[in-house]
């Protein structure tokens, strides 16, 4: 038979019960709406509350940002996923590299026309433009075939005189720079009946001393 006093003792308990249910879960939204302590990588400012002014690049406010789920701090005011967006990026240290890449051929043309009244010594020049998408220093230097494509008489090819590369000069590229030399050819050794021919060196090789990296004409070489 059900007394009066295990009546009050159910009551109590279920009371207890009720009274810990929701201190566990307002204990629960303690911890859901407040940022926890992160890591030692993050300024000092995660323990209460960041602003953009509070880091020196973009880069650093992105890593907070991806750190929590949502956007506690505020820092990305159009919610496109990017914090801070005038924060300067942080810059890449050149690093040096030890690994060699293989060398590169590349077909590449430059055109000189010449004509029966051109004579003597005749000089193209040529700029390399390389980008060093690698974020190492990367040290460049060229080689070159030098190919002519000529109008053939009869039954042979006959082409101008065989090209001559002042120099092929190597330069450590941080980021980006520019490389710079000139294809001389001579005329005056040419039979007259090609006088008339169109040159063009085609073949470049990239990378005999490694490590390199470079882009040559929205060709990109990189030595990871």
């Amino acid at each position: 038979m059900y007394s009066i006093t295990e009546g009050k003792t159910v009551k109590f308990f279920n009371s207890i019960k009720r009274v810990l249910i929701t201190s566990l879960f307002c204990l629960g939204l303690v911890f859901l709406t407040q940022p926890p302590t992160l890591a030692q990588s993050f300024p000092d400012c995660v323990n209460s509350d960041c602003n953009c002014s509070d880091f020196q690049t973009q880069d650093e406010a992105q890593a907070v940002l991806d750190g929590f789920d949502g956007d506690p701090y505020r820092l990305d005011g159009d919610k496109d996923g990017i914090a801070c967006e005038a924060l300067p990026k942080a810059q890449v240290k050149a690093k040096a590299s030890n690994k060699t890449c293989p060398d590169k051929l590349v077909a590449q043309s430059w055109w000189y026309e010449s004509d029966p009244g051109l004579s003597g010594v005749k000089t193209i020049s040529m700029q390399v433009v390389l980008r060093n998408k690698g974020g190492k220093a990367m040290e460049f230097a060229s080689s070159n075939t030098p190919q002519l494509w000529g109008i053939p008489i009869g039954d042979d090819g006959i082409y101008a005189p065989q090209p001559t590369i002042n120099s092929a000069p190597s330069e450590t590229v941080a980021v980006d720079g520019t490389f710079n030399y000139d294809l001389t050819i001579d005329l005056s050794t040419a039979p007259p009946e090609v006088a008339g021919i169109a040159f063009r060196p085609v073949s470049r090789t990239f990378g005999t001393m490694p490590p390199s990296v470079a882009v040559v004409e929205s060709t990109t070489f990189t030595c990871n």
